[in-house]
């Protein structure tokens, strides 16, 4: 075999590897894009929590969250932009709606998303989100007593807590967070939004990017091939 055979084989050898690092995204809206006004919604769940978000968040809380649709927000609040820059389809969601329940009615609530791996092994994962809400993320009303923004399975991802600023159900606000981790089968996402009173609600569209744990990313695996080629000419000469 030639020397250009050589150096195409190890080229090949290590594209392949390379792709084995191909990146999955999962993408996830609020609203699902084609609902009702009024109905549920498909894809997200949630648990109405008190106003203020006034309590510590339980395993029985999360699991919980899972189970009851959010619902379309049918009459929007004036006030809030009727949809994301990053994403048109994505609509404002809140807490089950009730009998004579008005917009200002609506209580904090934690939402749910789940996110399926179909992987049998963990993989890593980089989160995109793009969202408003009325009134904000996260609470830390008494000391000791905080609620984080963003969740996942159980565990808080954005540790610090957004008080309401800057009309953050009139702007596009926007998170980018790396080296989660998703077991094999369903993982949640949670978005924990506060209402400090009169309407509350939320709107968001984001992906999960991700790739099998302690596998590089495709430029590094990218260097390592032509590393490898070049290292391979080099010992042949």
């Amino acid at each position: 075999m030639s020397l250009r055979s050589h150096a195409l084989v190890v080229l090949t050898v290590c594209i392949g590897i390379a792709g084995v690092a191909q990146a999955d995204v999962i993408t996830f809206r609020s609203g699902d894009g084609n609902g009702a006004a009024g109905t549920p919604d498909p894809n997200v769940t949630v648990l109405e929590r008190p106003m203020y978000n006034q309590q510590f968040l339980t395993p029985g809380d999360f699991l919980a969250a899972q189970v009851i649709p959010a619902t379309i927000v049918e009459t929007l609040n004036p006030y809030w932009a009727p949809t994301l820059d990053a994403d048109s389809d994505a609509r404002w969601i809140s807490t089950q709606a009730h009998v004579g329940q008005t917009t200002e009615d609506m209580v904090s609530g934690l939402y749910a998303i789940k996110i399926i791996n179909p992987s049998n092994s963990a993989v890593t994962a980089t989160l995109d989100l793009y969202y408003m809400v009325d009134n904000y993320l996260g609470s830390r009303w008494y000391p000791g007593n905080e609620t984080a923004m963003v969740y996942l399975n159980d565990e808080p991802i954005v540790t610090y807590v957004q008080q309401a600023a800057n009309e953050m159900y009139r702007y596009q606000q926007e998170l980018h967070l790396t080296g989660l981790t998703l077991t094999p089968g369903d993982n949640w996402l949670y978005i924990n939004a506060t209402n400090s009173g009169l309407a509350a609600g939320v709107i968001f569209s984001g992906t999960m990017t991700t790739r099998p744990v302690d596998v590089p990313e495709p430029m590094t695996m990218s260097l390592l091939a032509v590393g490898a080629v070049g290292l391979f000419l080099r010992r042949k000469r």
